[in-house]
């Protein structure tokens, strides 16, 4: 079950800021207001428009809990205390429709490295659904073990 009743920060890479997060690790939900204004993308209400109607949530601010990891962004939580949330695949639709320098370099690596390299090996990162995972003895290696055909 994802937890959306805490707020936690999550650091863009691309830009240092910060963006508001709630859901658990596996089910995150990105604030479409934080990145919107990541993306330099001026209209909100278009942005949400954007994403898949599954792929965004209306949460209310008010039930969050900020508790320890509280992002003061000086937005008052008041009468439209309602705000957009985009999960994951949301988060990348909206990077990936973008034309901004931060979002061009993100969409460069996952259509030149990320996407061939699932394509031809099966799998990216340390090792691929078609090679043999890294056991114990090989979990510490530096490269990757090569996929095999």
């Amino acid at each position: 079950m994802t937890d959306n009743t805490h707020l936690r920060p999550f650091t863009f890479p691309a830009t240092g800021e910060q963006v508001r997060v709630v859901g658990d690790p596996e089910r995150p939900l990105f604030h479409l207001g934080d990145i919107c204004r990541l993306l330099r993308h001026t209209n909100p209400s278009v942005a949400v428009r954007i994403v898949d109607q599954e792929e965004r949530q209306l949460i209310d601010m008010r039930a969050i809990s900020a508790g320890e990891t509280a992002l003061d962004f000086g937005y008052p939580v008041g009468d439209n205390a309602e705000a957009w949330f985009v999960t994951e695949p949301g988060l990348y639709t909206l990077i990936l429709r973008s034309n901004r320098p931060e979002a061009r370099a993100f969409k460069r690596w996952i259509t030149h490295d990320v996407l061939p390299t699932i394509r031809r090996t099966g799998g990216y990162g340390r090792w691929s659904p078609r090679s043999t995972p890294p056991t114990s003895a090989t979990s510490n290696c530096s490269s990757p073990r090569p996929a095999t055909p």
